[in-house]
């Protein structure tokens, strides 16, 4: 206690509060200082454009021409004296040589040195001369004529898609080209709108880039925001971005109400205590948004409820990909107004037929389903009219889905087995409930994908007959099972010689080739194949050189296979071989029981 009745704690405490204080104000003055310095940057640029359009009001192509003409004469003139310059200064060094000392002589060293003078005085004109004239030939460059408005139009059309923080990628391309370029294009905020942060940007520009998404952000005036944000590939390990991915969060959250189509794409994100939209505040509303993504490893409870109940505030939203992978309470969406809809977690099959039922417009779900041992009786059918592509995971007997659906707008259908083999014993494939389903429509398919589920041949060379006519993409993958058998390959197999045709065995009634699959250009066969070794390759080449007078024969364009090359080594290097034409067939080697596969 000292002589005023005050405790050394208390004072401490005081001149704490007396230094945050300080500090705080400090801020304010570094805040109100460089917002100053960007002011005074736009006042700078704005200028410069003024003093130095692309386009010189007094300046005809006439008058140009003409200037042109002089500077060209005018270098001619130099080249020639430069010419003359050398050839009196190697006959004054010739003729004064000294065989002795193998120098100039000193009589003659200061006639050398003034030649040498002269001539770099020459070079030195010759060098501004030619960067005279070749400004003045960019003056008459088409692009000079074009309007201002135009030209910053253009440069708007070149940052359709987000825009990746790169010196080879616009805008920044943009603005490094020229210093009229780089006026106009930091005058227009629809440049700086759209931003993709990926794991390249992530591991490189790491110290430096938060300033620069701070710095599209302020650019951006008040547009409509793009905004994507992965730290991680999601296949790779690499260090964590977390405290980064936090403060750019933090930075766009506050912009809510400008929000277009965002992403943020972080499933390493494990931080369960972290509040990641604290800036959204409970009355926010996203007017502008149309697609929103969140796939996070983890997210708090009320955080989820609270950013799934203000998406109902969005009245353009049509595209939501909400996958979380700690477990929760599935958040309820605005189905009604869903064209597009990918979300993690188990959904018994009630919700889906539910979601199915209410999201008339949805034309993409990907939704992982988990069907119990019990009886459906009480599940209502639903006739959906307009998705195209449906893509579920599946624990339990997947038959219970093929009979409750009938999707006659289906296009593409990518079915996948989930769980463990010994957990998911129950998760059988109902081949005769799958045929159903595409009966019941008379579907299309143009792309079928099934990945780990216990088919034969038969039941794939079956699905295969009655998509022929429109299946496109095809993928089948399974570590264990062996399915894809010669049969399977030889049916796959285009012929040396022209297809006949004949009367397909479906209820279209329409005449197609005896071909088997005629028009795939996508394929990828992983971890069940069993054929001998060549007859994979046979398929391939076949498909890769179709024969000649059929020009409805697709060729194969992307392939990727999955297979023991040391038991079929004929193949490996026949496939691998095809890579010198423009297309992509990649051969992936079975690494060890657990399921994984390292590239060739």
């Amino acid at each position: 206690m000292n002589n005023d009745g005050y405790s050394e704690a208390e004072i401490l405490r005081a001149s704490l509060v007396r230094q945050k204080q300080i500090i705080a104000d400090k801020k304010k003055d570094v805040a109100f200082l460089e917002q100053k310095i960007r002011e005074n940057l736009r006042k700078q640029d704005e200028i410069y454009l003024k003093l130095y359009p692309p386009v010189r009001p007094n300046c005809n192509a006439a008058y140009i021409t003409t200037l042109i003409e002089d500077k060209s004469a005018e270098l001619k003139r130099l080249q020639s004296a430069i010419y003359s310059q050398k050839t009196e200064l190697d006959a004054i060094c010739e003729k004064n040589f000294s065989r002795t000392t193998g120098l100039v002589s000193e009589a003659s060293s200061g006639t050398v040195a003034n030649s040498n003078a002269n001539l770099v005085n020459l070079e030195r004109n010759y060098a501004m001369a030619y960067a005279n004239l070749e400004h003045l030939r960019s003056l008459l460059s088409p692009i000079r004529v074009l309007p201002l408005e135009l030209l910053g139009e253009i440069f708007i059309h070149c940052c359709d898609a987000p825009s990746v923080i790169s010196l080879s990628e616009a805008p920044l391309l943009v603005t490094h080209v020229c210093s009229s370029w780089r006026a106009i294009a930091i005058h227009k905020p629809e440049m700086w709108s759209s931003l993709k942060l990926g794991p390249d940007q992530f591991a490189r520009k790491s110290h430096g880039l938060f300033h620069l998404a701070k710095l599209w952000l302020e650019r951006s005036g008040n547009c409509p925001l793009r905004l994507c944000v992965r730290p991680m590939d999601v296949l790779r390990d690499g260090p964590a971005r977390t405290d980064l991915f936090l403060d750019i969060l933090k930075l766009y959250t506050p912009h809510y109400n400008r929000w277009k189509d965002v992403s943020f794409d972080y499933p390493h994100f494990d931080d369960f205590q972290a509040l990641l939209f604290s800036g959204l505040p409970q009355d926010a509303s996203f007017p502008l948004l149309e697609r929103f993504g969140l796939y996070l490893g983890t997210m708090t409870f009320n955080e989820r409820g609270k950013l799934s109940w203000l998406l109902h505030t969005a009245p353009r939203l049509q595209k939501v990909m909400w996958v979380i992978k700690a477990v929760g309470r599935d958040p309820i969406f605005p189905y009604d107004q869903l064209t597009s809809l990918e979300v993690g977690g188990d959904y018994s099959m009630k919700k889906v037929l539910k979601i199915l039922h209410r999201a008339k417009a949805l034309q993409i779900i990907d939704i992982c389903i988990f069907i119990r041992s019990q009886t459906f009786e009480d599940l209502i059918p639903v006739v959906h009219e307009s998705l195209t592509k449906l893509t579920f995971t599946c624990t339990g007997d997947s038959s219970v889905f093929f009979d409750s659906v009938t999707l006659p707008a289906l296009r593409e259908i990518h079915i996948t087995r989930m769980g463990a083999w010994e957990e998911t014993a129950d998760s059988t494939w109902s081949q005769a409930s799958f045929v159903s389903l595409l009966s019941r429509f008379k579907c299309k398919l143009s792309g079928f994908s099934i990945v780990d589920y216990d088919v034969t041949s038969e039941e794939i060379l079956a699905i295969l007959r009655y998509l022929s006519s429109s299946l496109v993409k095809f993928e089948v993958d399974h570590i264990r099972a062996r399915f894809i058998t010669d049969e399977v390959l030889n049916a796959l197999t285009y012929p040396t010689t022209t297809p006949t045709l004949q009367a397909p065995e479906n209820n279209e009634g329409e005449i197609s080739s005896s071909i088997l699959c005629p028009h795939i250009e996508e394929l990828r066969i992983v971890g069940c194949i069993s054929s001998k070794d060549g007859v994979l390759a046979d398929m391939v080449e076949s498909r890769c050189h179709p024969p000649e007078g059929c020009p409805d024969l697709a060729e194969l364009g992307t392939a990727l296979f999955g297979f023991n090359s040391r038991n079929s080594p004929q193949d490996k290097a026949r496939i691998v071989a095809l890579n010198r034409r423009t297309v992509d067939y990649m051969v992936l080697e079975e690494g060890d029981i657990s399921g994984e596969w390292h590239q060739e």
